[in-house]
């Protein structure tokens, strides 16, 4: 079963974009206008995700390593192209 989100995001030159979230078991594939991107969480031996211990950010709650399939950004002069890296996904904790 595919979880699909929509929203807006603001970029740092006022400009905005409608951002897709796409979660279809360990996989998140988003795609924006000026990029997109698809990662699916790491699996350790126990056949559960790999996680990160001892984050230093205080925002960051769970953060799990991913492997990401490929990650594409064209935009402010910047294009970026990456294949079979690696990357982390991380819950954000707004509290204090």
């Amino acid at each position: 079963m595919a979880i699909q989100v929509e929203f807006w995001a603001v970029t740092e030159m006022v400009s905005s974009s409608v951002v897709s979230v796409i979660e279809q078991g360990d996989t998140f594939h988003i795609k924006m206008a000026f990029g997109e991107m698809k990662q699916t969480k790491t699996v350790g031996p126990s056949g559960g995700p790999v996680t990160i211990q001892n984050v230093l950010l205080p925002f960051l709650g769970l953060v799990t390593a991913c492997h990401t399939d490929f990650w594409n950004y064209k935009n402010h002069n910047r294009n970026f192209d990456y294949n079979d890296r690696c990357g982390s996904w991380a819950d954000f904790t707004f509290e204090g």
